[in-house]
């Protein structure tokens, strides 16, 4: 599956999914994270599918373009806090628990809301740079 039929079949039905059905926390789960996976996609598609390609390059280049667009960058957060149950991070030298996937309360629909305005930022993001797949990217 290239990168283009990676959005066209999995992302943009989940984001829909997800915008259709906004008291749902899975489509909103599942949109979150296929989305996030579209800049492994693309940057895929910018390397050219290079064979023997290290994952080290691959992350570094899907970060890249999460970098240079805030949106995914933000996405990218709320993947991480989903899937990895809590985000930590450093805070004056100590470790400490952020915002995690158990802040979101499958019978409060509240808990998720303002996800939804960032999906709709970040698929904006991911139609233009998607709309390049094929093409040099110029991320």
């Amino acid at each position: 599956m290239d990168a283009k039929d990676f959005f066209e079949k999995i992302v943009v039905p989940n984001y829909e999914d997800a915008i259709n059905n906004p008291n749902d926390l899975r489509r909103t789960y599942n949109a979150i994270i296929t989305m996030n996976t579209a800049a492994e996609f693309l940057a895929l598609d910018k390397l050219g599918y290079a064979a023997g390609l290290k994952a080290e390059d691959l992350a570094q280049e899907a970060n890249a373009i999460r970098n240079k667009h805030q949106p995914l960058s933000r996405l990218k957060y709320h993947a991480d806090t989903m899937k990895h149950v809590r985000k930590l991070r450093d805070v004056d030298e100590k470790i400490s628990a952020t915002s995690s996937s158990t802040a979101f309360s499958v019978a409060d629909p509240a808990s998720w809301e303002d996800l939804h305005p960032e999906l709709k930022q970040a698929m904006s993001v991911l139609r233009t740079l998607y709309d390049q797949c094929g093409e040099p990217l110029t991320f």
